[in-house]
């Protein structure tokens, strides 16, 4: 009853009006506490951000909304194969511009060799979102957002 207006509490508050199971509501909600609100602030303004800049982009995702859920009524997570546009336009907001340049600790459940390498299990291993977004190897042109 003291928790402050945040999106947790939101979503939590309408899990039956959005008809989120609880392992989504987990999903969404258990990464929001253990990586902090402001986290999902940051990537829904990273999003907004996008198609305020991207505009085509934004309006491929707009035409596929409501070509697929017309104007009356929300996406669940039940309609995500029938949305590719909305799904990649996420993904590449997200590779543009990562909430978190080094991404968010991870425990090893076992031992793991990677290129010759001993990860034992029990170490905590955090990715570098930012340097694995912006490798050209991996993403041809890595300052181009490109859905």
């Amino acid at each position: 009853g003291t928790a402050r207006p945040s999106f947790a509490r939101f979503i939590l508050e309408h899990q039956k009006q959005y008809q989120l199971e609880d392992k989504q509501l987990g999903y969404i909600a258990g990464g929001m506490f253990a990586a902090g609100s402001d986290t999902t602030a940051s990537a829904i303004t990273i999003m907004m951000m996008a198609a305020t800049i991207y505009t085509d982009a934004q309006t491929h995702v707009q035409e596929e909304l409501d070509d697929v859920m017309g104007r009356t009524q929300l996406p669940t997570f039940a309609d995500q194969e029938m949305l590719p546009q909305v799904t990649v336009f996420m993904l590449e907001s997200l590779r543009w511009r990562p909430v978190t340049l080094g991404g968010f600790a991870h425990r090893a459940t076992k031992d793991i060799i990677w290129n010759n390498y001993l990860i034992p299990a029990g170490a905590t291993v955090i990715g570098n979102h930012w340097a694995i977004a912006n490798d050209p190897k991996v993403f041809p042109e890595p300052h181009k957002f490109n859905p």
